[in-house]
């Protein structure tokens, strides 16, 4: 077993390594051994790898989801392990999949959280010390909280202390091995983690692949509304939305750009951090036909700019995503950061603290840059369970393939919104039921074997 896990941390060194070859962090020495950068500048460099650090969003979550289905003709067709998220089948699943990609990201984030150590703050360096820290610190924390949704249990204020998370690393060196934390503990380290990140990060960054406070308050709003601690959700959705509020008018968007491939582009006026699913698995992307689900689709009304947006139809007569907030919405899609979600969860937190007015007018101010403007009539509620109900299926709709739908049925369903999710197999129909144990997605069985952990 010893023997084991030498190897695989060799295997896993020689992988950075080979990652890390085209920089020049690699330094031929004696013992061969990694070197860590020396330099703020170096670190920062290390931390600006857009490749490594904005890329490595989990996939498994968003391929087990209800918002779109596969035929099984090309599901069929797909090698293990993807046809065992989209069909929720507990099987052995030998290869690494999200676990070959996102801790790349956090690998980079603790080499430099080591590296700043041995630096010394002077007036002079101050400014970028405290960002290198800072985009660490942020970057490990999404990471970690992407990971989370994925492969621990929903949020429970009874239960989380003793429901297991993930492992927290916090040390490139692999010498260190990490248990699986408490999901009380996973998010008590990211909260900790992304305020504090947000007291050295400026306002706006000077691209949007850069963390920034707006940032770190947005990924602040997204881990107290998946916890279901709705007051701080707003609260830092407000705060986030103070630094940047912006919102695209569709109605401004010329009628050949909306309809393309590329509505959008990267780095819009929305985009507050901008980040993509990894492709892990692939199974969401172009070589596969994923087609959004049909029921969804309904939702999206004649005058919604969105539906002329976000999707396009094919010979099957059925529709296809490609509204990403990228350049390539065929391959690349976008699950960062933005000013749409912001306004979603406000408007939620809003409704929920019983102001319907105010939650209403976030809502009918995003989706007044939504609609055609000459058709759009504003909504009215008289009560809170119809404003509640509009904002989530607004919120499904505006968000979709952004990696959010995954932890939304986990915490709607801590609140029996009892969300059944159905997949078609064999000319059955197959269920995934409220709460079951899937909602923490199985971990590579190599990763249980070698590292020790406890399997979902």
């Amino acid at each position: 077993m010893k023997t084991n896990k030498l190897i695989y941390r060799i295997l896993f060194t020689l992988l950075v390594m080979s990652i890390l070859s085209c920089n020049k962090y690699l330094d031929k020495k004696p013992d061969e051994r990694l070197v860590v950068p020396e330099s703020l500048k170096d670190l920062q460099e290390l931390l600006n790898n857009d490749v490594r650090i904005n890329t490595r969003t989990p996939e498994a979550g968003e391929t087990s989801c209800d918002d779109y289905f596969i035929p099984e003709s090309a599901i069929e067709s797909k090698n293990e392990p993807r046809p065992q998220f989209y069909y929720w089948e507990l099987k052995k699943l030998e290869s690494g999949g999200d676990w070959s990609n996102t801790p790349v990201a956090i690998y980079y984030a603790n080499l430099a959280l080591e590296g700043i150590k041995n630096i010394k703050t002077t007036l002079d360096n101050k400014q970028l010390y405290n960002n290198v820290k800072g985009c660490a610190l942020f970057i490990r924390s999404y990471y970690f909280l992407s990971l989370l949704w994925d492969y621990g249990k929903a949020f429970d204020e009874n239960t989380s202390i003793k429901d297991l998370g993930i492992m927290l690393r916090t040390s490139s060196d692999f010498n260190v091995t990490f248990k699986r934390s408490s999901v009380e503990d996973c998010y008590d380290k990211i909260i900790k983690d992304t305020k504090e990140a947000a007291k050295l990060l400026p306002r706006v960054p000077p691209i949007a692949t850069r963390p920034s406070k707006a940032a770190a308050f947005g990924l602040l709003a997204r881990t107290y509304l998946s916890m279901r601690d709705y007051t701080n959700a707003f609260l830092y959705a407000d705060s986030c939305l103070k630094i940047n509020h912006t919102l695209i008018d569709y109605n401004q968007i010329p009628e050949s750009k909306i309809s393309s491939t590329t509505p959008f582009g990267n780095f819009n006026e929305e985009t507050i951090f901008y980040s993509l699913f990894s492709e892990s698995l692939g199974l969401i992307h172009y070589t596969t036909p994923a087609y959004i689900d049909t029921i969804l689709y309904s939702h999206y009304e004649p005058n919604d700019l969105r539906k002329t947006a976000f999707f396009e139809k094919d010979n099957s007569g059925y529709s296809y995503y490609k509204g990403s907030y990228t350049d390539n919405n065929l391959r690349n899609i976008f699950t960062g950061i933005a000013t749409d979600e912001m306004y979603l969860i406000r408007s939620e937190c809003y409704i929920r603290a019983g102001k319907l007015a105010e939650g209403t007018g976030d809502l009918n101010y995003l989706l007044s840059k939504r609609y055609q403007t000459t058709s759009f009539i504003p909504l009215k509620f008289s009560n809170q369970k119809d404003a509640l109900a509009r904002v989530l299926l607004e919120r499904r709709k505006e968000l979709i393939y952004r990696g959010l739908r995954w932890i939304d049925i986990k915490r709607l369903n801590k609140e029996d919104y009892n969300i059944i999710l159905k997949r078609k197999r064999d000319g059955e129909i197959i269920t995934l039921q409220p709460n079951s144990d899937y909602y923490a997605l199985p971990f590579p069985d190599n990763l249980v074997r070698i590292i020790g952990i406890q399997q979902n």
